[in-house]
């Protein structure tokens, strides 16, 4: 009866041992799991302000992208512009917005919604500007709903 007692006690201090290492095993990986969420951003963030680098870069190379990207920020412009330069202001449309919502889509799968006042910032330009305006409403139907949803409402405030 002793050795079977002796074999039962260890038993039960192996299973305690176990859960113990069960639960320090889970509290490790959660840390880890969040130190690489907090890697896994800011290597996205830092790719993201790379890209609107490169975008500003190649505007301030180029006197004519500049003058399109500021015919589409004028506040004081017509809609009413050449087919040449519609086609242009658009694809640069295109370029900063997709940048746009994939930064908005990354701070907000995050939990950083506080990049959401920035954007509101950042996208004033789109209210503002009667062709930034019209492209938003001609190119928004390709973009995610939350991204929409969150443009509109600028739009609409």
């Amino acid at each position: 009866m002793e050795g079977s007692n002796l074999v039962q006690t260890l038993g039960s201090v192996g299973e305690f041992i176990g859960g113990i290492l069960v639960i320090v095993t889970l509290v490790y990986l959660a840390i880890q799991t969040r130190q690489n969420a907090k890697v896994g951003y800011w290597q996205m963030y830092t790719t993201s302000t790379g890209h609107y680098m490169q975008f500003f870069t190649e505007l301030a190379k180029d006197p004519e992208l500049q003058r399109l990207w500021d015919l589409m920020r004028d506040r004081n412009s017509s809609v009413e512009i050449s087919k040449e330069d519609r086609s242009r202001c658009y694809s640069l449309f295109q370029a900063f917005t997709i940048e746009a919502e994939a930064d908005f889509f990354m701070n907000t799968m995050f939990g950083h919604t506080s990049a959401h006042d920035r954007w509101r910032e950042n996208l004033r330009w789109i209210v503002e500007s009667p062709i930034a305006t019209h492209m938003w409403g001609v190119t928004k139907g390709g973009r995610t709903a939350e991204f929409q949803r969150f443009v509109d409402t600028l739009i609409e405030s």
